[in-house]
């Protein structure tokens, strides 16, 4: 894999050292930005709003003739196997 080549010019009354740090630190970034560019991305992870707008599997309502052969617990209202004593 060929890499381009870049010309970078400094002006003012820079040294080799000032030249090769910012050398280095450009060098660091394009390493970075390969980096993150090889990672898989991920999808964005929906929220409340749009959950709630897309469809989905709901359960089917208890028809009304079968409402009363089901016993129901009386703190969640929801069918129980034995009722709640008094």
């Amino acid at each position: 894999m060929t890499e381009g080549i870049a010309r970078i010019e400094l002006e003012g009354d820079h040294g080799p050292t000032t030249a090769a740090a910012v050398t280095a630190v450009i060098a660091e970034l394009l390493h970075e930005e390969a980096v993150r560019r090889a990672m898989p991305t991920r999808r964005p992870r929906p929220s409340a709003w749009v959950a709630a707008g897309r469809p989905r599997e709901l359960q089917v309502p208890l028809p009304s003739e079968a409402y009363e052969e089901v016993q129901w617990h009386r703190q969640s209202d929801s069918p129980a196997g034995d009722p709640v004593d008094d």
